[in-house]
């Protein structure tokens, strides 16, 4: 496989932006990249395009990719649809590298993008809460709390109302994690302390202001143990990047920042909570980045 680089990234401030489209959150991004890369939009070979909500949000469905490309003069290129849930972007990015590392193309546009804010609340939990098997997901549920050795039910009774399904799911997998190693609300707290701290460093964040431990747990309860400051906000955002061979990459720049390594996996029912994502596909990525966790 051939060296893959990324020669020029771009991102759009993440926020809430009911007067802008998609195609306004795709054109400001992709802007950017090209400004950033020196790159004229005509030497692009190929774009992916990662997003998951805009059918449930906006309406569009299919053809996301040469919706909002076109709109800002790429046309004709190859584009593909990538939606693969909260992966979807990265998923783009990891089949763009792929393609680039096999002499498939030589520069790709990369692109990922939501619009999840709406001021109806439900159609943003509605659009959040498909990502999941909707046949079966009560059921995964009742069986994952008997396998806990739980009376109790994960849902409150404003899941998907005042809040995402999701909440209450990560509150109860949070609850067990906390029982099983002796964990507090605190801990928690400290890393939504540390997670605002660095999003006060980056121009891009939604949110640009540090925390202390108090004010996120007296920030108003979500769902045990997680408080509002401790949960992702609803917003749109949009990013992309654009990624060439060595070859290629040598005419735009002479620092380009090499992909040691990307890898994708897919999940599958367990009720372990140690059986994670991560877990299996970290090994990978160091692996074929040829480094140890020490080296970093």
């Amino acid at each position: 496989m051939r060296d893959v680089a990324i020669v020029g990234a771009g991102m759009i401030k993440f926020g809430k932006y009911p007067e802008k489209s998609i195609k306004d959150l795709v054109r400001e991004s992709v802007t950017e990249t090209l400004k950033d890369a020196g790159i004229d939009k005509s030497m692009l070979e190929a774009a992916y395009v990662g997003s998951a909500a805009p059918g449930i949000m906006t309406g569009q469905e299919q053809i996301k990719a040469q919706v909002t490309l076109s709109a800002m003069g790429i046309d004709t290129i190859p584009m593909y649809n990538i939606e693969n849930a909260c992966a979807s972007s990265s998923s783009a990015f990891n089949l763009a590298y792929t393609a680039v590392g096999a002499g498939v193309y030589d520069c790709a546009l990369v692109v990922g993008f939501e619009k999840l804010y709406d001021k109806d609340k439900m159609k943003s939990f509605m659009a959040l809460g498909t990502a999941v098997d909707i046949e079966n997901v009560m059921q995964f549920l009742e069986d994952f709390m008997k396998k806990q050795g739980k009376n109790e039910s994960i849902m409150s009774s404003d899941s998907g109302k005042s809040k995402s399904i999701f909440m209450d799911m990560y509150a109860y997998y949070t609850r067990t994690y906390m029982e099983r190693y002796g964990l507090t609300q605190e801990h928690f707290a400290k890393i939504a302390v540390k997670s605002h701290k660095n999003g006060a460093l980056n121009p891009h964040a939604q949110y640009q202001k540090e925390v202390t431990i108090e004010e996120v747990l007296n920030s108003g309860d979500i769902s045990f143990p997680l408080t509002k400051l401790m949960c992702s906000p609803i917003c749109d955002g949009a990013a992309a990047a654009i990624i060439c061979s060595r070859e290629k990459a040598a005419q735009f720049t002479t620092t380009p920042i090499w992909i040691e390594a990307s890898v994708v996996g897919s999940g599958r029912v367990s009720h372990d909570l140690g059986d994670t994502l991560t877990k299996r596909l970290g090994p990978k990525a160091f692996e074929k980045a040829g480094i140890c966790p020490e080296d970093i």
